[in-house]
């Protein structure tokens, strides 16, 4: 899900009753903007399933419902080949490019397929396991290639029969479309040269949250480069490698920052000077120094400003107004939080954090 989903494609949980229901209402609007990769497998986990989707932007699919002689001598005889191919708990799908008018659906003489092309359409992604434990394995191909597929194409007209039923719909009219790739499919628009750096840097943070591996970011890297910027060509391998050690480095000295995804750093002299000295206050005062080494910590020499009645109006802290301000007092007397500048007139008093590296260096010298 991680390698389609840096690639561009439109993901999509699923769950229901037979695993391979969208969970998200109007799902085939077009124009519809993709979900982050972690709200995908959160809405996943929370319907207790294993089973997502990809929408079928820029993609072509044979789904073939029966996976037996009949149906491989016809994908044979009428329909070019592809190199990537998932198996289903019935059949398989095949993965093209768009490419030619697609048609309806085929069905005679024990061969069953459907072909599925566009924003409309979606089939559950390689690597699903449905509700009753059956399995979409990637047969044939390797993820990281499905943008380098086969346009669709027939090797020969379909064959016309009482039996095939007519399209549901109008044909899709998909000539042309074979050279979309997936980011201008469905994201707004390439990386400019000008912004290349600044975004890869970016996404190598992302990447870096996962792995410390440098060959593993500089790899995904670098297919993230050649999908999402203009003229990847031009991009240096070494620049690539530069950006991906940055990234690393961030990641060693714990300022890999990442909203409610990524870590902080807490100090083990923080927790003893407050438990030590805190006394019966030292539990509210350890919860107000979590609280503002979560929200300011990953900036160094950041200012902030600490206002109890607004941190207790907004539920983020168990504790009333007066309780936080002993304890912002009590962080000032323990020397965790400095006053960076005095407030003037109605604004308030502004603070920062002490670096982790001098935390208890003046409690020790008030002992001697």
């Amino acid at each position: 899900m991680q390698k389609l989903h840096s690639l561009g494609y439109h993901l999509l949980p699923c769950g229901g009753d037979n695993g391979k229901q969208p969970l998200r209402k109007r799902w085939n609007r077009p124009g519809l903007k993709r979900l982050p990769l972690q709200t995908v497998i959160s809405v996943m986990l929370k319907a207790n399933s294993s089973c997502y989707g990809i929408r079928l932007d820029g993609l072509a699919v044979v789904d073939c419902d029966t996976w037996n002689e009949e149906t491989q001598a016809f994908l044979q005889l009428y329909i070019e080949p592809t190199e990537f191919l998932v198996r289903t708990p019935r059949g398989a799908h095949l993965y093209f490019r768009t490419g030619e008018t697609m048609p309806g659906k085929f069905d005679a003489d024990g061969v069953q397929v459907d072909f599925k092309a566009g924003h409309a359409h979606f089939v559950v992604g390689p690597g699903s396991t449905r509700s009753d434990g059956r399995h979409y394995d990637l047969e044939r191909g390797d993820v990281t290639g499905v943008q380098e597929v086969v346009p669709f194409r027939f090797k020969a007209p379909l064959p016309s029969r009482d039996t095939v039923p007519k399209p549901r719909n109008r044909k899709i009219e998909l000539a042309g479309l074979g050279s979309i790739v997936p980011t201008q499919a469905f994201t707004s628009t390439v990386v400019p040269e000008g912004g290349r750096n600044k975004a890869a840097f970016a996404h190598a943070c992302l990447l870096a949250r996962d792995t410390s591996d440098l060959d593993e970011v500089a790899a995904a890297l670098s297919l993230w480069v050649k999908v999402h910027c203009a003229r990847p060509e031009t991009f240096a391998d070494a620049e690539i490698l530069k950006i991906c050690r940055s990234a690393l480095q961030l990641r060693a000295e714990g300022r890999l920052y990442g909203a409610a995804c990524s870590e902080f750093r807490i100090s083990r002299n923080a927790f003893s000077v407050i438990a030590s000295q805190s006394r019966a206050l030292a539990g509210n005062t350890w919860l107000l120094y979590s609280y503002l080494r979560a929200a300011h910590g990953h900036v160094a020499g950041r200012s902030f400003v600490i206002v109890a009645k607004a941190i207790a109006d907004s539920g983020k802290l168990p504790l009333s107004k007066s309780t936080i301000d002993r304890c912002k007092q009590e962080l000032r007397r323990l020397d965790l939080v400095r006053l960076f500048r005095k407030g003037r007139h109605l604004e308030p008093d502004r603070f920062v954090l002490t670096p982790i590296s001098q935390i208890g260096s003046r409690t020790r010298e008030t002992a001697k």
